[in-house]
């Protein structure tokens, strides 16, 4: 029983320490999310020896300055407070929309597909970002349909059910 009230007291003050600084919470998580994940990757997926810290270092900042960042001023500020403020039916069906049909088509594909051709060629972002754009405009179909599989429900918890201050790290929790 003690364990459990000592668990429960460091997730009452997790919350509130996320309620307090929800951009720092957000930056941190995704941050690490991103890092943590292309490292699982690299060592389990692909089975790599070393560690390519460039990689990492790239998927730790995209974590940091997009997910951390954009898609928290995005999902909290514009769609929360600006756009469709509240949680009624009708604001939350836009907010999932915007989400999976502006959000991700127009903003978070473009941006992985780019850094993904930096990646794998070594390019500058003159010569990676069109070839990026131009893998995603091969891909989009097939990319949309996967990401909506899994993000439209998801965001219909993250929505309804998920406090804004913890968004992001429920949003990072799922991407990983």
């Amino acid at each position: 029983m003690s364990a459990f009230l000592s668990w429960r007291r460091g997730l009452h003050s997790a919350n509130a320490f996320a309620r307090r600084r929800p951009v720092l919470v957000s930056a941190v998580v995704t941050c690490v999310k991103a890092w943590a994940a292309d490292l699982m990757i690299q060592k389990l997926v692909e089975k790599r020896e070393a560690v390519d810290v460039r990689r990492s270092a790239l998927f730790a900042s995209f974590g940091l300055c997009y997910q951390g960042f954009f898609q928290y001023w995005m999902y909290n500020i514009l769609y929360e407070r600006v756009l469709f403020p509240g949680r009624g039916v009708r604001n939350t069906v836009a907010k999932i929309a915007a989400t999976n049909i502006i959000s991700d088509p127009v903003f978070f594909f473009p941006c992985f597909y780019s850094m993904r051709e930096v990646l794998v060629t070594g390019a500058s972002a003159e010569v990676a970002v069109p070839a990026g754009l131009h893998k995603y405009a091969e891909n989009y179909w097939q990319d949309w349909l996967s990401s909506w599989a899994i993000w439209v429900p998801t965001h219909c918890v993250t929505y309804t059910v998920v406090p804004p201050h913890l968004r992001m790290p429920w949003i990072a929790a799922v991407s990983f």
